[in-house]
């Protein structure tokens, strides 16, 4: 071959073009990832439980889900997470196996549970996996984690309506809680103790389902949504209350503070405290 190419140049030039030209064709085709993407091969299903205890969930959800995915077929592994008043489930599917198969598989599954306990909600099936990373943006200026995490909050939610970007995630926070520091002067002076706060603000502040409400067109979920999410809400809670209109609040007895559950869960950037998107 080489003989006959250096005694006909023409031919050689010709393919050299054709090589060239086939290149210039099916470069625009060529796949190109800076992060390759993989097959999604797990299902998440999430059941909230308000008000159970992580014991509770274990037994009553957690235990009820892995026997319903046992006789999913092309199940890998499974794993179940008991939270205080919440259950996650990820199922994982075998490699070349169907996946839209295996989450309608998993979903037949779970929609069969018919003893779950009454307060545990809807359960809710999503596949993961089926977004890739982009990348990671970090926030500096407040020096309050709390507003930093709120302007965090507020970025995040202009990010989604902008379009483009189906999910923001906010790293360097833990869960945020509303700590009462009760004063023992104060529970004194109303004939309160401990406890008596403690069931006031148990039975008072509350996010529950209480039922259905059948029409002849739809059925409506009845709900309670008295959760106090804020300082000042929780705060203007009436613990006790007399018959001739006296009311004692959470705020006369307490000093309520709006913190993270844990102090060391943070990041820092060139020494400033940040939030990572």
């Amino acid at each position: 071959m080489i003989r006959f190419f250096t005694a006909h140049p023409t031919a050689s030039n010709l393919l050299m073009f054709l090589l060239l030209v086939l290149g210039l064709l099916g470069g625009p085709q060529l796949l190109r990832e800076t992060f390759p993407g993989k097959d999604p091969t797990r299902v998440e299903i999430t059941v909230p439980y308000p008000g159970a205890r992580p014991e509770d969930v274990e037994t009553a959800i957690c235990e009820r889900i892995e026997n319903a995915l046992d006789a999913v077929a092309d199940l890998d592994t499974q794993t179940c997470e008991a939270r205080e008043g919440l259950a996650r489930a990820v199922a994982r599917m075998h490699e070349n196996s169907d996946f839209q198969v295996f989450v309608a598989d998993v979903k037949s599954q779970i929609e069969v549970i018919t003893d779950f306990p009454d307060r545990a909600e809807t359960p809710r099936i999503k596949p993961l996996g089926l977004t890739d990373f982009v990348a990671s943006v970090s926030i500096t200026g407040p020096t309050e984690r709390t507003d930093l995490k709120d302007y965090a909050e507020d970025v995040r939610i202009r990010m989604l309506r902008w379009g483009g970007v189906p999910i923001v995630d906010i790293k360097g926070f833990s869960s945020r809680e509303l700590r009462v520091g009760l004063n023992a002067d104060a529970l004194r002076k109303f004939g309160l103790s401990v406890s008596d706060v403690a069931r006031a603000m148990q039975a008072a502040s509350l996010d529950l389902p209480s039922g259905t409400l059948k029409t002849r067109d739809e059925t409506l979920l009845v709900r309670v949504v008295e959760e106090r999410q804020t300082a000042d809400a929780l705060a203007s809670l009436i613990i006790r209350s007399a018959s001739n209109g006296g009311q004692v609040r959470l705020g006369e007895l307490a000093e309520i503070t709006e913190r993270f559950a844990f102090d060391d869960d943070r990041i820092t950037l060139n020494g400033k405290l940040a939030a990572v998107l």
